[in-house]
C-alpha cells in the first residue's frame, strides 16, 4: 500500500514540478525549485520523517504520531479506510518527498532534450501554439525515461520504505522483509 502509492505519488510530483521548471528556465521559479530538488535529495529518510512527525504530529497535532491505525478505536466500514489514510499521510509524505527529486531531474533534462530537437524547432516556426506544442509533443517524448526509472524504482521504495516504516511503526512489506 504504502510502497506503490509512495512511486505514484512521487513520479506524478516529480513530473509537475519538472514540467513547471522546464517552461521557465532560468527564472526564480526554476532556480527555487531546483534548490528544494537538491535539498531533498540530499535528506535522509529517517531524519526527514522525524521533521514532519515533529512538526505535524507533535506540534500542530494535525496527524497520528505513528501505527497503521488507532488501535483504541475498533472501527469499520469506511471509517476504517479514513483512519488507515489519515495515518498514511506521514510516511507517505516522507517517501514522495525523497523520491520526487529523482523523477525531477530525469524528467527536466528528458524536456530539455527533447525541447532543443530539430523536429520541436521547426514545429514551432510553422505556428503550432506553444502549449499543445509542450502537450502533444515534448511531454509524449519525453515520458519514456521516467517510466523507466519508475521500474527502477520500485527496488528502493522498497528499502526506503523500511526505513520509513521503522520510523513510523507501520507494519509493512519492507518491515515484513527486514525481519524476515
Amino acid at each position: 500500500l504504502l510502497s506503490t502509492t509512495s512511486v505514484l505519488l512521487s513520479m506524478l510530483l516529480g513530473m509537475l514540478v519538472a514540467v513547471i521548471s522546464s517552461i521557465s528556465p532560468g527564472k526564480w521559479i526554476s532556480r527555487t525549485l531546483d534548490g528544494i530538488n537538491y535539498v531533498l535529495d540530499s535528506v535522509p529518510t529517517f531524519w526527514l520523517g522525524l521533521i514532519l512527525m515533529l512538526v505535524f504530529a507533535s506540534w500542530l497535532k494535525w496527524l497520528p504520531t505513528s501505527g497503521m491505525y488507532n488501535v483504541r478505536e475498533m472501527y469499520t466500514g469506511w471509517r476504517y479506510y479514513l483512519d488507515v489514510a489519515e495515518h498514511m499521510v506521514l510516511p507517505l509524505m516522507t517517501l514522495v518527498l525523497i523520491q520526487a527529486p529523482g523523477y525531477y531531474k530525469i524528467f527536466r533534462s528528458a524536456v530539455e532534450k527533447t525541447m532543443a530537437e530539430d523536429y520541436i524547432t521547426i514545429l514551432g516556426a510553422t505556428g503550432i501554439r506553444r502549449g499543445k506544442l509542450f502537450t502533444q509533443f515534448v511531454l509524449k517524448n519525453s515520458i519514456l525515461p521516467i517510466i523507466t526509472v519508475a521500474g527502477l524504482n520500485i527496488a528502493f521504495s522498497i528499502s526506503g520504505v523500511t526505513m520509513t516504516e521503522i520510523v513510523f511503526s507501520w507494519q509493512g512489506m519492507g518491515r515484513l522483509l527486514m525481519d524476515a
